[in-house]
């Protein structure tokens, strides 16, 4: 220990950052927030040492964000001004705090505002000249106060499977919104012009926006929670019927569309399990987690159930973006979002990043995975509607801080074009694995900033996710990831829910994948054929299409595609009834088709195989190649992009090619 803290000392010595005196711009905190950090000293072994990033050396223009706790406050310890002098110069441009409503008001909302849980990291921040930036979370799993849970108007998610609460604030709340206005507003005055960007975490298991998908911040497993449909409070049955009513102008409207005997509006929603059967009919009392083995006439129900679902969660987001630039008419505010869009959390990404855009707002957003496949084939969808709203998009690393996830990030950053990148605490402690990580961890960080320049992705690819399908089996949504995973191995590519498709995304693309089972919904198959007629390519397996596609486009066409209007639709036969998803050979019959249709290729296109290496062309003309795997592999490189055909990527590598200089 002893060689240790010397070792530190000597590499402490070589720490030649300039100290910054805090901008006089930028509006000052109330004083004394630091003055019990102060108080502590900044032992060697508690400080962060590294040697700085001269600025002249950046070309990445990545937004890089430092998080060092999501729950509680930071240890002081670790919280010195050396430490976030350290992560200036380092690269870092800001530093973001979390606060809890639970945090700010423990015993009463009439109670001096405990601001200090932040005040220390925000003035830090300031300090050293970084963007502020802070977190407001108040419906998770200890996120709400012990004085608001005892209030006979707080309600919480109900799931219907077991009609149990759980202690997650629900939105079908008369009492909260007051609550959420106030939180907002009240951080807003506080901090006035010293935060940069208020980060609002609207609901979910860690303030993300959906519905609750498991416990959060600690809560204990013998809670109820999991994947649900969390709406059995009677304030969510009457919203449906409400809903229903609307959409079909009345009880004879809704009787109609459901195929039921006439009735008042009074009587549905009301099965003690779901809210698609009505008394009498089969399945009364059972619950459903989709539509598979339902009769026929429940999937139009199903789908104004899941329609409606993510409609609530949708409103009550857009109450958090509405209330957040009243109180910030002209500051930086986003919305917090996670998972992977599974039906029962509610998500629809491009819906909520196209109400991030109406209110002028960002979105940051925290995958579920760090594997590379899966990892995209999330933010394939995530950043297509980022880019279509033009919505700047920050990557959460979500504690991934060990050089494995942070290389993965940051590839994956770069592949999307990501606004910016939030990183979790890469000091943690003094001990030598710790100090192992946060030397590992500065590598990967200056390494990537100055050797990657941020420039925008030029995708030509599309890939369908037909929400509609999915939201009456879940089951497609696995192998849908599986095969999209695939194709990112071979193409770059995005993800197009039926959304997007309807509000004319495609126009943006040159062609449109549909894999096995992806079929989409009858609008979105109007401008499906639009995009062909216009010159678009099809590529679709047949289980994704209507018999009568089938019928006019067969794959008896010279290369199993027919032309039509300027485009072409080709149809594949990739999916089998031992095989139903297709996984393991679209990909590949995609690529095999792509590579012998000349009418489509370009002499600069990478070989299309599945090698496990990524490859995003770029609208400066430069490539990025990213292996994905755990050895080092060859890859072929055509010979416009470099003097050598054949370049070696060792482990986890990201390489740009610009031209035959590499």
């Amino acid at each position: 220990m002893h060689l240790l803290i010397a070792f530190l000392l000597v590499f402490a010595g070589n720490f030649t950052i300039a100290q910054q005196a805090p901008s006089s711009e930028v509006a000052k905190l109330p004083q004394g927030a630091t003055a019990e950090l102060k108080a502590e000293p900044a032992d060697a072994d508690l400080v962060l040492n590294a040697s700085p990033l001269p600025d002249e050396l950046r070309v990445s223009k990545l937004e890089l964000s430092h998080v060092w706790s999501f729950f509680g406050r930071p240890q002081p310890r670790y919280l010195h001004y050396p430490n976030v002098r350290a992560l200036s110069g380092l690269g870092f441009d800001g530093l973001d705090a979390y606060v809890h409503w639970s945090e700010m008001e423990p015993v009463s909302r009439n109670e001096a505002k405990r601001f200090f849980i932040a005040d220390a990291e925000i003035e830090l921040a300031t300090m050293c000249q970084l963007r502020t930036g802070l977190t407001v979370l108040a419906s998770p799993f200890r996120s709400f106060p012990d004085w608001f849970l005892n209030n006979p108007q707080a309600r919480f998610f109900t799931s219907l499977d077991n009609r149990q609460e759980t202690p997650i604030l629900s939105f079908w709340n008369p009492s909260l919104t007051g609550h959420i206005d106030r939180l907002i507003g009240e951080v807003s005055g506080h901090y006035g012009d010293a935060l940069d960007l208020l980060i609002l975490g609207p609901s979910g298991s860690y303030g993300d926006a959906s519905y609750p998908a498991g416990g959060g911040w600690y809560m204990p497993r013998n809670y109820n929670q999991g994947l649900k449909w969390w709406c059995d409070q009677p304030e969510a049955r009457q919203e449906f019927r409400d809903w229903l009513e609307k959409k079909y102008g009345g009880a004879d409207g809704v009787c109609d569309a459901w195929v039921c005997s006439a009735t008042g509006i009074e009587s549905f929603a009301n099965a003690p399990h779901n809210l698609v059967s009505l008394p009498g009919e089969p399945g009364y009392d059972q619950y459903f987690q989709d539509a598979t083995g339902l009769p026929v006439k429940f999937q139009r129900r199903f789908q104004d159930f899941t329609t409606w679902y993510a409609n609530a969660l949708e409103n009550h987001v857009e109450f958090w973006l509405e209330r957040a630039r009243i109180h910030r008419p002209e500051g930086r505010i986003a919305v917090f979002m996670a998972g992977e869009g599974h039906p029962m959390t509610g998500v629809n990404f491009s819906r909520l990043i196209k109400l991030a855009s109406k209110y002028d707002a960002e979105v940051r957003f925290a995958a579920p995975t760090q594997n590379p496949g899966r990892l995209s084939a999330i933010l394939s969808q995530v950043s297509a509607a980022a880019a279509y709203y033009k919505v700047p998009l920050t990557l959460d690393a979500a504690g991934a801080n060990v050089p494995s996830g942070l290389t993965t990030f940051f590839n994956m950053a770069a592949m999307v074009n990501a606004h910016g990148l939030v990183i979790d605490a890469i000091f943690r402690g003094s001990d030598e694995a710790a100090l192992k990580d946060a030397k590992q961890a500065i590598e990967i960080i200056k390494q990537h900033l100055t050797s990657v320049p941020s420039a925008e992705t030029e995708v030509e690819v599309a890939v369908l996710l037909p929400e509609s399908a999915l939201a009456l089996d879940h089951r497609l949504l696995a192998d849908w990831q599986i095969t999209t995973a695939r194709l990112r191995d071979v193409l770059d590519l995005h993800v197009l829910n039926e959304v997007l498709i309807q509000e004319g995304g495609l126009k943006e693309y040159r062609f449109l994948l549909s894999p096995p089972l992806a079929r989409a919904d009858d609008e979105s198959l109007k401008k499906i054929l639009e995009f062909v007629d216009q010159g678009g390519v099809w590529i679709a397996d047949r289980s994704a299409v209507t018999d009568s596609i089938i019928q006019e486009y067969d794959q008896k066409a010279e290369n199993g595609c027919q032309n039509r209007g300027k485009g072409f639709i080709s149809l594949l036969q990739t999916a089998t009834s031992e095989n139903p998803g297709g996984a393991g050979r679209f990909a590949p019959e995609t690529a095999q088709l792509l590579q012998c249709e000349t009418r489509w290729s370009s002499p600069d296109t990478f070989s299309l195989n599945t090698d496990g290496v990524f490859v995003t062309k770029r609208v400066d003309g430069s490539w990025l190649l990213w292996n994905t795997l755990s050895r080092k592999i060859t890859v072929k490189v055509p010979e416009a992009l470099a003097e050598t055909k054949q370049i070696e990527l060792q482990p986890a590598e990201l390489k740009v090619l610009n031209g035959k200089k590499e």
